[in-house]
């Protein structure tokens, strides 16, 4: 989707960004691990960081691309 964006709107001067994390540390993540639906090593083992994001990891990122944007 998103490259298809790209090519749509990048002739109009248009950028698209994206950040497309994996499992983040949430309150309906640690309810689905207490309540045995899905263990915490399935999620960490599935990420390529073996560990959960966290949600201020994803807010970093999206500020420091729009700080990057603004700059332009």
């Amino acid at each position: 989707m998103v490259n298809n964006s790209l090519v749509e709107y990048s002739s109009h001067g248009i950028q698209i960004n994206a950040v497309c994390p994996g499992t983040i540390e949430t309150p309906m993540v640690d309810d689905m691990i207490k309540s045995g639906k899905f263990s915490e090593e399935a999620f960490k083992s599935a990420a390529p960081i073996k560990r959960l994001g966290k949600v201020e990891e994803i807010a970093e990122t999206v500020l420091l691309i729009q700080l990057y944007v603004v700059k332009i």
